[in-house]
């Protein structure tokens, strides 16, 4: 019986599958997997936000370093009574607490692109530019005696203050450091001290016309320019080999005025803009933007589905035109946010929603 036992054994062990030294035996599974490989961090985007102070303009741009700041204009002759100019004032002020390097731009010498400058701390601004004469900033009393003096606190503090030279231009400007981002002077100062019969405002054809460029999107602002002062724009443009096409986001001049030539169809046409901006209040007495200007902008803008009210003037008549493209106005939509980035190109984020922004700021964001 034992002799059954052993032979049986031995016979297991002879049929049992062999292993090749050869062949090592399979690795356990690891028990945690590698992790995924991730994609290089983007850098940062563009911010370009077009607050809501009333009528008039004040722009404050968020370089992509976040280091670096430009404000271009900062007044108002106005807001209804949801519109906290202390507050839009209290967001800048801020904003360039932190900011290491700031240049503020006036694009000419009208009060409500520079009213509200004066609140500002003087000390943390580096450089300003202005369009138009040194003159058109000074005078003994009211508006002109608060920026005049201001601008002197930035030159006692250190800052460099400066009036663009005539006609000036200046492509990819390397004084208006923007964090890698390109700021193209258009045009500034055209006529200075041309007589103002020329012209509707001397001051407004001497309005500085500014681009900003970042990730193939551009952001136009023109100030109070007339035609004469888009012409100007133009033709520097031109004879520097500029590009103007791409997504636009081109912000009305003059609030969205008709007056002397301001937003005309050729200046239009040049830009054929992605996305129609105004800051303005139309319930103000002027009646900006005008109707025939927004209809002349939602012709190139970006199609939307849906139709949808944009409020807007006839004369001082407050009125609403319908559009299905992408048009946004700090009357109807609050402050706005102009998103430039790689990744998605131009996003519009609304404190006010409408069809034309893509997403709402959160309330902590905007002023």
């Amino acid at each position: 019986m034992a002799f059954d036992v052993l032979a049986f054994a031995a016979a297991a062990v002879l049929s049992a599958p062999q292993v090749s030294p050869a062949s090592p035996p399979p690795r356990p599974a690891p028990l945690f997997a590698a992790p995924p490989a991730f994609a290089p961090a983007l850098p940062p985007p563009l911010d370009v936000w077009m607050l809501d102070i009333g009528q008039g303009s004040c722009v404050y741009v968020d370089c992509p370093d976040r280091r670096t700041a430009l404000l271009i204009d900062c007044g108002s002759k106005g807001a209804r009574p949801a519109v906290s100019i202390p507050a839009v004032v209290d967001w800048v002020r801020d904003r360039l607490a932190v900011d290491e390097t700031v240049t503020v731009i006036v694009s000419h010498g009208d009060e409500d692109h520079y009213s509200l400058l004066h609140n500002l701390d003087a000390s943390r601004v580096d450089r300003v530019r202005l369009g138009g004469l040194r003159a058109d900033y000074r005078g003994p009393s009211g508006k002109l005696a608060q920026i005049d003096g201001w601008l002197q606190a930035v030159e006692a503090s250190g800052g460099d203050v400066a009036v663009w030279a005539p006609n000036a231009f200046s492509a990819a400007d390397p004084e208006l450091s923007c964090g890698g981002v390109s700021v193209d002077v258009l045009v500034a100062s055209y006529l200075q001290s041309a007589p103002t019969t020329a012209v509707d405002s001397r001051k407004n054809a001497d309005s500085a016309v500014i681009r900003v460029r970042h990730g193939g999107v551009s952001v136009v602002m023109a100030g109070d320019a007339e035609g004469s002062t888009q012409q100007a724009a133009l033709r520097n443009a031109e004879a520097a080999g500029l590009v103007l096409s791409g997504d636009t986001v081109l912000m009305g001049s003059h609030h969205g005025a008709r007056t002397a030539g301001s937003n005309n169809p050729p200046w239009v046409d040049a830009w054929r803009p992605t996305v129609g901006a105004f800051s303005a209040s139309v319930a103000v007495r002027f009646g900006h933007p005008q109707c025939e200007v927004v209809a002349r902008f939602a012709a190139t803008a970006r199609p939307i589905a849906e139709r949808y009210p944009v409020s807007c003037g006839v004369g001082a008549r407050q009125e609403v035109r319908y559009v299905s493209s992408a048009i946004v106005n700090t009357f109807d939509n609050g402050t706005v946010l102009f998103r430039l980035s790689g990744e998605n190109g131009l996003t519009i984020l609304c404190e006010i929603l409408t069809p034309g922004c893509d997403a709402a700021l959160q309330p902590f964001e905007a002023p």
